[in-house]
């Protein structure tokens, strides 16, 4: 059975139908969305928000993006319990994609629908109208990849193809591409306000279209995005495949686009170093055997990648390299790394953690 959860509840509103009175009228919508709904939101929970203050600062100040995007995440969280607010949402949204479409909240899962309706249509005509403006930006055009994510994840990647074709040297649209890729193969369908999946359509993962990536990027010379695409799968790709029971299919997935990776740029030792990473990771969930094999498995590809810059192993998160090298049993690199750690402490982030995992590993190879 396919098992879908939307980032909302998205009730649809009624907007124009057609993208050429969008921009006449959504202003005289919005403020009666905005009179009319505001009031009713703030009384059905009960509680006194920052809502109604924002709101009349924003009617003096309408360009004012922060108090807009303030808005727009606090009507995401209210949505959830009162689908008024939903419709007041999709009006600052709309203002948005026609004013100032480049704005960083239109990147955000805040911004999304993930329900078809006339309000999806309303804010789709207007991405529509932007993307197709000439001398569009990257930023344009990444910004409506992500509302296309939920509910049109082919045009999402393939706007996001476009922004990498207008600035191929910027790693963010390459990484962006990944996860879309990503998402697609694991089947995510929504993301909650702080980008983790909350839902998934299993039947995503064996549609044709997810087969034609697999195989595409099996095939593809296109090193950095077969690596950001298999980076994705072990974060948020994931976690999705937990909620669907895929963690081996899609960690096996990761491992052999790393492995593309490796044999289309053999000299370089981030490869070697994402790999080690991938196979610490895995030893961490494992036990027996499996966690052996991957410990294994990891400190050959944290060696390989030393053997061509030492550096490469100084760069990796010196509390995981270290109780790899530990369990390896290669002590003298173990604390090498856990020196090293502690010698650039005030650069770490999560300081505290770090001084208390290194300081562990120095302990753990003194036992020793």
């Amino acid at each position: 059975m396919t098992k879908t959860t939307s980032v909302n509840d998205s009730r649809p509103v009624h907007f124009p139908a057609c993208a050429t009175c969008i921009a006449g009228s959504i202003i005289v919508k919005y403020r009666l969305l905005c009179a009319l709904l505001v009031p009713a939101v703030l009384v059905a929970q009960g509680q006194v928000t920052p809502v109604s203050q924002w709101e009349a600062q924003l009617e003096k100040q309408p360009d004012n993006i922060e108090l807009r995007s303030n808005l727009i995440r606090e009507y995401f969280r209210l949505s959830r319990q009162d689908p008024r607010a939903e419709k007041t949402r999709i009006g600052h949204i709309l203002w948005l994609v026609m004013h100032r479409p480049e704005a960083p909240l239109m990147g955000e899962p805040v911004v999304t629908v993930s329900l078809p309706g006339e309000e999806y249509d309303a804010v789709e005509k207007a991405w529509h109208a932007q993307v197709d403006k000439p001398g569009v930006t990257p930023e344009v055009l990444a910004n409506a990849a992500n509302f296309y994510r939920p509910m049109e994840p082919a045009r999402s990647i393939e706007l996001l193809g476009k922004a990498r074709e207008l600035e191929p040297k910027n790693p963010m649209w390459t990484f962006m591409l990944g996860e879309m890729y990503a998402f697609q193969i694991a089947g995510v369908t929504a993301l909650n306000q702080n980008g983790l999946p909350v839902g998934v359509d299993p039947s995503m993962t064996d549609s044709r279209q997810t087969e034609r990536i697999r195989a595409e990027l099996l095939g593809s010379k296109d090193t950095e995005l077969v690596a950001a695409v298999a980076a994705a799968l072990q974060v948020r790709g994931a976690i999705a495949a937990s909620m669907t029971g895929r963690q081996a299919e899609i960690a096996a997935l990761a491992e052999e686009l790393l492995r593309r990776a490796q044999s289309l740029d053999p000299r370089n030792p981030r490869w070697h170093a994402s790999l080690g990473q991938f196979y610490a990771h895995q030893a961490e969930y494992a036990t027996g055997e499996r966690h052996t094999t991957n410990v294994r498995k990891s400190m050959e590809e944290f060696n390989a990648a030393a053997a061509i810059d030492p550096a490469a192993v100084s760069a990796l998160p010196p509390s995981r390299y270290a109780r790899i090298a530990v369990e390896a049993g290669e002590l003298d690199k173990a604390q090498a790394s856990a020196e090293h750690c502690l010698a650039q402490i005030d650069s770490l982030p999560f300081k505290d953690t770090a001084i208390h995992e290194c300081n562990l590993i120095v302990g753990r190879v003194s036992d020793g």
